[in-house]
């Protein structure tokens, strides 16, 4: 009896655990169809974007890919901007592209900077001194991010490219932390919380405790984590498809997303993927991951394949 008592259970369990599922996903999907499809883009972008010569927008990475989608949006939108980017080169064939497309942009300012520099490195003196010059800071975008050139093991890295792993902390971590330790004070003067992570979800994380800290103390301050998947960039080295979407459409529909979300994919297929990756790996352990990691491991391969074909025809 006590078996046929202990089955029963789990059944009941299982049986609950799916109906939750089933109706946050319900949930997630009429909440995607309303932001992308239903509301007022227009009403939305005139509540939450309120451009005016003093109220500056602040990107990093702001020369390719998603930063420079976000650049052309928010000079559409009115905005001033601060441009920064390892090149200054870039920066300038950034400025004058956005100065002849879209005039309502009042100004325009660029910051050469490179992230991988130390956290205490005196450049972010003069970052900070350059930012104190702007009258008013209204959205800072930290896109600015380093990746691997193909799926690598973390211990091969390293021997690869001696610095790898302290360039990609610095860029894609400590450059978020110091830009919002900057940036924060002039839109809401007060204590930053420490940062609870240092996983390679330290950035998402952070921007949740921000959002947390932030929401009773100033609550007109919009902070939003955005997760994406594959989008055609430079970084990514793929083409636009289906499920890889271009810079410029990602962030558009990203931008539907203000207000109403403080954690999003964005991509309908993004959001998709990982809820399929959360409910395989709930039910069926580490089945998706499993297969995710052999397909690193193919890229792996090709990507080296490739590497001793290219050393080949040197030789020859």
């Amino acid at each position: 009896m006590e078996p046929l008592l202990e089955w029963f259970g789990y059944i009941i369990t299982w049986y609950i655990v799916i109906r939750i599922l089933i109706i946050q996903w319900l949930w997630q999907s009429l909440k995607y169809i309303w932001i992308h499809y239903l509301q007022n883009h227009n009403d939305h972008y005139r509540k939450y974007f309120q451009s005016s010569r003093n109220n500056w927008a602040i990107i990093t990475g702001s020369t390719d890919g998603i930063g420079l989608a976000y650049s052309q949006q928010l000079a559409k939108f009115g905005y001033p901007l601060f441009l920064i980017s390892r090149s200054m080169d870039k920066l300038e064939i950034t400025k004058q592209q956005l100065q002849q497309q879209y005039p309502q942009c009042p100004e325009i300012r660029i910051f050469q900077f490179d992230f991988s520099e130390n956290f205490e490195s005196n450049n972010y003196d003069h970052l900070e001194r350059a930012i104190e010059q702007l009258p008013s800071i209204d959205i800072l975008i930290n896109n600015v991010g380093k990746s691997y050139r193909t799926a690598e093991f973390f211990n091969e890295i390293s021997r690869i490219e001696p610095n790898f792993h302290r360039s990609i902390i610095n860029v894609n971590i400590v450059s978020v932390f110091r830009l919002t330790l900057i940036c924060l004070p002039p839109i809401c003067p007060m204590p930053l919380l420490s940062a609870y992570s240092a996983t390679k979800s330290c950035v998402d994380h952070f921007t949740r405790c921000i959002c947390l800290e932030l929401r009773e103390q100033c609550p007109k301050i919009i902070i939003q984590s955005i997760l994406p998947g594959f989008v055609a960039t430079k970084m990514s080295r793929m083409s636009p498809s289906i499920t890889v979407p271009s810079a410029n459409s990602y962030v558009q529909s990203a931008l539907h997303t203000i207000g109403h979300t403080n954690r999003t994919f964005v991509h309908h297929l993004h959001c998709l993927h990982n809820k399929f990756y959360q409910l395989s790996n709930y039910c069926f352990l580490d089945f998706y991951t499993r297969i995710a990691y052999k397909q690193m491991l193919k890229l792996r391969q090709k990507y080296l394949r490739r590497k001793e074909g290219q050393k080949f025809e040197r030789i020859q």
